[in-house]
């Protein structure tokens, strides 16, 4: 498998090939015939989709499953072919239960795969418009990102999140309705900033009295230094205060990286310490905090991130 484009394209013509070839041959051709309803409409978005990977320079392994499963429908297609015979109803009904259990698995891999892409795309393009916007420091030398300049996975989806103006003095925040998988990113030019100072970041926002999934649920929270790998960071945090007691740099068995959970501001937000840095020279920041732990989150509030010089002891 030489290149991304031609193993993506590759696979699926194969499949679709033997699904071709063999679906007027046996007596399960309602099962293929599924199978290539589903498959046809994948192959131009696959060429498109690998295209573009390659031209970003990502990483092959991104549509790894997907392909993956295309071989492996590709060989469940060829050895149903095998079977014929008018008398051999054992045969024929193992494949076809075979085949309707293979197109579910297929359409939830393939589902999967595309979410991922379409969110990784809507991704690069929050970080693109983050960085064009130049948004500059308060006299205080702070400087805030608010919820809508933000990267938030499925945040214009309404079945998951929500728009809310309500609050006054601090223009719109994000509240969730309902995901599995939590995401929220930022990106800073530190050109922006106060060279030769120590800046931290924090994610401000507020739980509802019925959020789910963050009691007793450490978060990873993050700071990349893009294109200095080494000096990235990656903790553990609570959201919610843990139900027994916990300081921070204490070890934990199960997350030997929690630090520290979230403290209560003046102006009634909660805020989670996402990771500090040197600003020694410019650079670009990107900072956030993932959730994707399986189950269902709901009731936290987004407001923004702020970065803001680290106070000296």
């Amino acid at each position: 498998m030489a290149d991304a484009v031609v193993t993506g394209i590759g696979a699926a013509w194969q499949f679709l090939n033997v699904i071709m070839v063999v679906k007027d041959k046996v007596t399960f051709e309602t099962e293929l015939e599924n199978l290539q309803s589903i498959l046809t409409p994948i192959i131009s978005m696959l060429e498109e989709i690998e295209q573009l990977n390659r031209e970003a320079n990502r990483p092959r392994e991104e549509l790894a499953p997907l392909i993956s499963k295309m071989e492996e429908g590709t060989q469940l297609v060829s050895d149903c072919s095998k079977v014929r015979g008018c008398l051999n109803l054992c045969g024929r009904y193992c494949c076809k239960a075979k085949l309707k259990a293979f197109t579910k698995s297929f359409k939830n891999i393939y589902s999967t795969v595309m979410l991922a892409q379409i969110a990784r795309d809507q991704k690069d393009n929050r970080r693109t418009q983050m960085l064009r916007d130049d948004i500059q420091p308060t006299s205080n030398r702070d400087l805030f990102l608010p919820a809508r300049k933000l990267y938030i996975a499925w945040v214009e989806n309404p079945d998951y999140w929500r728009w809310n103006s309500d609050h006054p003095n601090i223009g719109e925040v994000a509240e969730l309705v309902k995901v599995y998988f939590l995401a929220v990113s930022g990106w800073v030019d530190t050109s922006t900033l106060e060279e030769n100072t120590r800046y931290e970041a924090y994610l401000v926002y507020s739980l509802r009295n019925n959020a789910t999934g963050f009691k007793n649920k450490p978060v990873e929270v993050f700071l990349n230094v893009i294109g200095h790998e080494d000096q990235n960071s990656k903790q553990k945090v609570f959201l919610e205060a843990p139900a027994t007691p916990w300081t921070p740099g204490e070890t934990s068995v199960t997350s030997p990286l929690l630090h520290g959970h979230s403290v209560q501001r003046d102006d009634g937000w909660k805020e989670v310490k996402l990771g500090e840095f040197l600003n020694d020279q410019d650079k670009e920041l990107e900072v956030g905090m993932n959730h994707t732990e399986g189950k269902l989150k709901t009731g936290i509030v987004i407001r923004g991130i702020q970065i803001r010089p680290k106070l000296q002891n």
